[in-house]
């Protein structure tokens, strides 16, 4: 949970990126995507932070995420998260993961045009993908105002007895987070894939690693299951809530993010970039009165 005087430290573990060509690639590209929707993204993007040790985002994992989450496993969310974005406070580079080492400069990094390459699809990730859904849409401000509420609660009960325990308001963020978490990963997967050419194009040096950027073999995988299962569901649409609450559990046959990618590569095939774009916010502004991800497939399917 994120004490104050977490926040502080947090910030104080880091870099900023601001005026770095990665940071200024990434700004630049997501304004010509979204155009005037991009807003405060294109300063989330410039005002990102460079985390040079590991255990130092290990320490921001614990902070930030619901629970009292324990160093062995916040380590293990650690080394498979490249980076995190965290209402009101930034976004987190986890260097040292994109580079392989356990601890690198931002000078040192970003030098190496493989390294740099990375990080600014990372950075696209988590500031055109979850900064920009939690910026400008009614459900990912709703989802802020719950996490704010989460510290709020953390912190009133470090200093006097209150009536709702940080128990509770963790699992009301994660109740949350499990309604938006298919298209939060779904979003913010394709997003990213669209800005790759616009990123390639502002940092040529790194074109290659952007462009050619290899998923694991587990992850591929994932997404032709998942393409899979879209055509399933698409065929029985009746089976789609009680799916997509099992996959967003984690007890689908595959994750969320393969999942959300393959809503939005569908969404894509039948109204356009732009009417996925527009589709984002009619699913924000219904939910959670209707599953957002329920919603984009029956756009799909119509």
């Amino acid at each position: 949970m994120l004490l104050p005087q977490a926040l502080l430290h947090l910030r104080h573990s880091a870099r900023p990126m601001t005026g770095t060509p990665v940071a200024r690639a990434v700004a630049d590209a997501t304004t010509r995507l979204l155009g005037d929707r991009a807003g405060i993204t294109t300063l989330l993007a410039n005002d990102a932070l460079w985390v040079e040790g590991f255990e130092a985002f290990v320490q921001i994992v614990q902070a930030t995420l619901p629970g009292d989450l324990k160093a062995p496993s916040a380590r293990r969310v650690a080394a498979s998260t490249p980076g995190l974005y965290v209402p009101g406070v930034g976004t987190f580079i986890n260097a040292p993961l994109l580079a392989g080492r356990t601890e690198i400069s931002r000078e040192d990094g970003l030098v190496d045009q493989a390294v740099a390459g990375q990080v600014a699809l990372t950075l696209a990730h988590e500031t055109a993908g979850h900064a920009y859904m939690a910026e400008n849409t009614q459900l990912g401000l709703r989802q802020t105002l719950a996490g704010s509420w989460q510290q709020a609660v953390a912190f009133a009960g470090a200093v006097a007895r209150i009536p709702q325990s940080a128990a509770e308001a963790d699992q009301s963020v994660l109740c949350l987070c499990g309604q938006v978490i298919i298209l939060a990963e779904g979003w913010a997967r394709w997003v990213t894939r669209k800005l790759s050419p616009l990123l390639a194009e502002s940092l040529p040096g790194a074109a290659q690693a952007i462009l050619h950027d290899g998923h694991s073999e587990a992850q591929m995988a994932d997404d032709e299951t998942a393409r899979r299962l879209m055509a399933d569901l698409l065929s029985h649409p009746s089976a789609a809530e009680a799916a997509f609450e099992r996959i967003a559990a984690g007890e689908g046959e595959a994750t969320p993010h393969g999942v959300g990618l393959a809503l939005f590569e569908a969404l894509e095939h039948k109204v356009g970039a732009a009417g996925c774009i527009e589709t984002l916010y009619e699913a924000c502004r219904l939910a959670p009165s209707r599953r957002p991800d329920v919603f984009l497939l029956s756009c799909i399917g119509s």
